[in-house]
């Protein structure tokens, strides 16, 4: 942690860590199906970034959300054999794979779901003013600010991304109910700006 709070020589450090790991899988890419290159970097590299992104997203300045997007980028032309000079999102499109910022958004809201119906755990359920209706899908209000460094805050992060979920969504009976309809929305979000 730096005194910023940019979680800056972090994420410098696991994209380091990413990139070297990708290197050493570059070594058996002709032995392997697309499938399994897939799987391997979700597993072997993504899921270095996964890893307390709900923490750092808000926190985050341009220049590590681009590093971030480097990865995967560098994954996506290893998995789908991309050249260099090709823009990867028409790949992740077609593999139904979401870009960096998405996935990270639907971290959050799937934390976020665990914290609205479990109520646990309580210190975040505590940290968000939910609407006083009882239905499942009632929104969070979306606490006032005054300076920028707010909008890093869990709460307000939190609030405005819940609100962006659509109800329905928002009132799935499952974790794996609701994770599939908002991976299904992100993806349908995602097609629809490229």
């Amino acid at each position: 942690m730096d005194g910023k709070l940019s979680f800056e020589n972090h994420i410098v450090k696991v994209v380091s860590n990413c990139f070297y790991r990708l290197k050493v899988l570059y070594n058996i890419r002709d032995y392997l199906s697309v499938n399994l290159r897939v799987d391997l970097c979700e597993s072997l590299i993504l899921s270095r970034l996964n890893y307390c992104d709900v923490v750092y997203d808000g926190c985050i300045v341009g220049r590590s959300k681009r590093l971030l997007q480097r990865v995967q980028n560098a994954c996506a032309r290893f998995c789908f054999r991309v050249p260099s000079r090709s823009h990867i999102t028409p790949y992740l499109n077609a593999a139904n794979l979401l870009n960096m910022p998405a996935r990270r958004r639907m971290h959050l809201a799937t934390l976020l779901f665990g914290v609205r119906r479990y109520r646990t755990p309580l210190y975040l359920h505590n940290k968000i003013v939910w609407s006083r209706s009882e239905r499942r899908s009632a929104m969070a209000l979306v606490p006032k600010h005054r300076t920028a460094a707010f909008r890093g805050s869990f709460k307000f992060a939190a609030s405005k991304c819940w609100n962006d979920i659509p109800p329905p969504i928002q009132g799935a009976s499952s974790g794996y109910t609701f994770k599939r309809k908002l991976k299904e929305y992100l993806l349908t979000l995602q097609k629809s700006l490229h």
